[in-house]
């Protein structure tokens, strides 16, 4: 599944680290997926492979589900 998005607020360009979760419900649904990857973002625009870091990719059962929330963390690399 190929995923785009645009951060506003992170350094323009270069690699940043983004985490990606399937959940069941938007507010307190059990996690059916979570994959990390790192991204390289232009102009604050990213684009990403979701599945490509899981064996055997996104498991088709994932989309059975009567509702799916995905939710998208792109970290600055600041602690």
């Amino acid at each position: 599944m190929i995923y785009q998005g645009r951060v506003d607020g992170i350094a323009a360009a270069g690699p940043v680290d983004v985490d990606f979760a399937f959940f069941e419900a938007e507010t307190g649904g059990a996690s059916l997926l979570f994959e990390p990857q790192t991204v390289d973002l232009w102009d604050g625009v990213f684009s990403a492979q979701i599945g490509a870091e899981t064996p055997g990719g996104l498991p088709a059962s994932l989309f059975d589900e009567p509702e799916l929330w995905l939710e998208v963390t792109v970290w600055d690399g600041a602690t």
